[in-house]
């Protein structure tokens, strides 16, 4: 009599959407400083043991992550603005599966939107620092960053989102973290001219430090 036994399905699961760090200024100024350090853990190590048959002892895992961030902006119009943002993000969703015949499909997106730098007859100051580990199964999971800045009017980008420090666990101090982040410099003009139907020039400026 053939017999099953010893086995294990599995499906693990986490969704953390995140939206943060976003300093938006009309006719005034705005100052702001955010710190986001995440740790999650979801799921564990599965072990499944079984004989007598190659249905015996099996495992079939499944986990899944969806972690989808919107962090980092600084958008003026007639205004100041000054944003730091500063993010570590460590999350492992479940394990390593032990049997005789595991199999795992690990699905994991983390989907960015982050360093938007929008002026509009404005000066914008805006420093972003990123740390991003999401560990889905055995295998990193897939970090997509989703460009809105475009050459678009009245535009004016800034692609210096650099690498947090070494040590992660620094960022429990704003005014110590700040200085560890390595960016760069840069003047940006946005403008609006004859496609918008005549309108006189609009500047802006962005500056990353």
């Amino acid at each position: 009599m053939a017999r099953v036994s010893g086995d294990i399905v599995s499906a693990e699961a986490q969704a953390m959407p995140q939206i943060f760090g976003l300093a938006v200024s009309a006719i005034g100024s705005a100052t702001n400083g955010v710190v986001n350090d995440l740790t999650a853990k979801t799921g564990g190590d599965e072990t499944a043991v079984g004989d007598g048959s190659a249905l015996n002892g099996a495992i079939v895992d499944v986990p899944v992550a969806a972690d989808p961030e919107v962090f980092g902006w600084g958008v003026g119009a007639l205004s100041h603005v000054d944003n730091t943002t500063l993010s570590a993000v460590d999350s492992d969703v479940s394990g390593t599966p032990a049997a005789a015949s595991p199999l795992q499909i690990p699905v994991g997106l983390v989907p960015q939107v982050k360093d938007l730098t929008l002026p509009v007859m404005a000066t914008v100051s805006n420093h972003v620092a990123d740390v991003t580990d999401v560990q889905v199964g055995t295998v990193p999971a897939s970090v997509i960053p989703i460009d809105l800045g475009g050459d678009g009017p009245a535009t004016a980008r800034s692609n210096d989102s650099a690498p947090l420090m070494s040590d992660p666990s620094g960022m429990s101090s704003l005014s110590g973290a700040v200085p560890a982040v390595a960016g760069k410099t840069a003047d940006a003009t946005g403008k609006v001219g004859a496609t918008t139907g005549g309108v006189p020039g609009v500047l802006g400026d962005a500056v990353d430090k």
